[in-house]
């Protein structure tokens, strides 16, 4: 049997002014991955974000999860994603990943499914990363990453973020 992979390369560097200014544009692109039938096939997506920001859920009460004092005291924008999952932040030392596929009935909600490729390379590079509970990835019992999803139609995303040089002091 010959598998195919598909690599789709999406330039988005001349936007880096208009993302900068408006970090919600990033968080729409899974959703824009998932509905434009452009990309029918399935997508790995990886963002880099270029401003610290809080990124929440779509049911999040924000009043309740973030100090939104604390953010604007510190010029942290706040953004929010079509996906369910919790408060995150992130700043340029982070990655994010979003896998957008089609829906074959197997792997919707299947979180460990799509954290294993993250936790392979970890590996790989000598971290002793894990997935715990539903949906975060660990390492010595510390939070390093979490996940959400969305499905809109017969196609859905399943993503996370990596923190891999993260300002811990904003």
């Amino acid at each position: 049997k010959v598998s195919r992979v598909i690599i789709l390369y999406v330039d988005i560097s001349t936007g880096y002014k208009y993302i900068k200014e408006k970090p919600e544009i990033a968080q729409c692109l899974s959703v824009y991955f998932l509905t434009n039938k452009k990309f029918k096939d399935d997508v790995l997506y990886f963002y880099h974000p270029v401003a610290p920001q809080v990124i929440v859920g779509a049911n999040q009460n924000v009043h309740f999860e973030v100090n939104l004092d604390y953010i604007h005291q510190h010029g942290i924008a706040l953004t929010r994603r079509g996906a369910g999952g919790g408060a995150v932040y992130v700043d340029p030392g982070n990655l994010t990943y979003s896998f957008n596929v089609n829906d074959d009935g197997t792997n919707y909600m299947n979180f460990r499914h799509f954290a294993e490729p993250a936790i392979e390379v970890l590996h790989q590079i000598g971290v002793d990363a894990e997935m715990t509970g539903r949906n975060d990835l660990t390492v010595n019992g510390q939070k390093f990453s979490g996940m959400s999803t969305l499905k809109i139609g017969n196609r859905f995303t399943c993503g996370g973020t990596l923190m891999l040089d993260v300002d811990l002091q904003s």
